[in-house]
């Protein structure tokens, strides 16, 4: 395995490159016939880095911070070409005939207890204030809860039961060994589907600075739990109505649990927010720079405003995996560790002129 070390808000992440070429600083061909070195896997996912949340660094801090890219397996190539499943955690393409021949998949009304309407006044964040620690994406406005309504109550999902009716969200949860389509929207080299892992540690919604935030983006994004001890839950909403009054707007919102073996596809300009989410998540998203400028994101004040009542807290601790160097110490015992792995033909670290990290790791292995 070979890392990409990717320097986040407090810490660096080391990714693992599954793809060999991505392992690579010489350029070579891709099956889909384009030119992949490691510089190009760095220009993808340098907007998607996230280290962030924390009390500071130490051992502990990973179970307090959001991490990612932690794995970076490729791209899906023309993906309105094609419908996916998912087999162990990896997108498998299929031909759109095969969407065709899938039988009609018997989905449930969602429930009164499971939706909450909301006033509150959206300022949008597209021209506001730089980000923070809340989102990926630059700058951020706020939603101004007036009305919080009745509390939310967590939706989820059996094994073996229909799954909830999300069209109303503009969202859809499916089962990973049932052909699901991504988009039908052509899109650009620039704008294609990054599969990387994000970890999100059992504290970190508590030490964020702004708990929750909303958001809506112009493309699609894909989230799926890669383990049986992944578990909290996605905000979904929808605007009822812009109306209520002269600056307020009504939101009704779900608060939904993605379930082991499925995957929740938030389709172009839905209102999502992903922060309390815990474990290990594979996402589908673009890394376009532009693209993702025009995403609209939103702090919640108050901050307590918008929590998920959960019938059945979650039970399993998440399995963490990501390497975080957020502290001298961790950095040096990674440092060593790749020390030991180092042979004339493996090195455990691919370059990235940029990063300081790297630099470090030079000068270390030197000694």
């Amino acid at each position: 395995m070979r890392y990409l070390l990717l320097t986040g808000e407090v810490g660096t992440v080391a990714c693992r490159l599954h793809a060999p070429e991505y392992q690579s600083l010489w350029p070579s061909w891709s099956c889909s016939f384009t030119v992949e070195s490691t510089l190009s896997a760095y220009l993808r996912l340098r907007n998607l880095v996230a280290v962030r949340g924390g009390d500071g660094p130490g051992t502990h801090a990973q179970e307090s911070l959001m991490v990612g890219p932690c794995d970076y397996y490729g791209d899906l190539h023309q993906p309105h070409q094609h419908c996916y499943t998912l087999d162990q955690n990896r997108f498998v393409s299929h031909h759109l005939e095969k969407m065709r021949e899938a039988a009609q998949i018997q989905v449930l009304p969602l429930k009164e207890k499971n939706l909450s309407t909301i006033r509150a006044r959206w300022v949008t964040g597209i021209h506001g204030q730089p980000r923070t620690r809340g989102s990926l994406f630059p700058r951020l406005g706020t939603l101004q809860v007036t009305d919080p309504g009745p509390p939310l109550v967590l939706l989820t999902c059996k094994a073996g039961e229909p799954l909830p009716d999300l069209s109303n969200f503009n969202a859809t949860l499916c089962r990973n060994n049932t052909p699901f389509i991504l988009t039908r929207e052509p899109l650009t080299a620039t704008n294609e589907f990054r599969l990387v892992t994000y970890e999100y540690g059992p504290q970190y919604l508590q030490h964020l600075p702004e708990a929750h935030f909303l958001e809506r983006h112009p493309f699609v994004q894909s989230i799926t739990p890669m383990d049986p001890t992944c578990s909290g839950y996605v905000l979904l909403g929808r605007m009822v109505s812009d109306k209520a009054k002269a600056d307020e707007c009504v939101l009704q919102l779900c608060a939904v649990q993605i379930p082991f073996g499925c995957t929740l596809i938030v389709r172009a300009h839905t209102i999502h927010g992903d922060a309390a989410l815990t474990g290990k998540f594979l996402m589908a998203m673009t890394s376009n720079h532009h693209t993702m400028q025009q995403a609209d994101t939103v702090l919640v004040k108050p901050e307590n405003a918008l929590t998920a009542v959960q019938v059945h807290e979650p039970t399993l601790t998440p399995r963490l995996t990501g390497v975080v160097l957020n502290s001298t110490a961790l950095e040096e015992a990674f440092f060593r560790d790749m020390v030991d792995q180092t042979t004339w033909w493996h090195k455990p670290l691919v370059a990235q002129p940029f990063s300081q990290v790297y630099q470090r790791w030079l000068r270390f292995k030197a000694y």
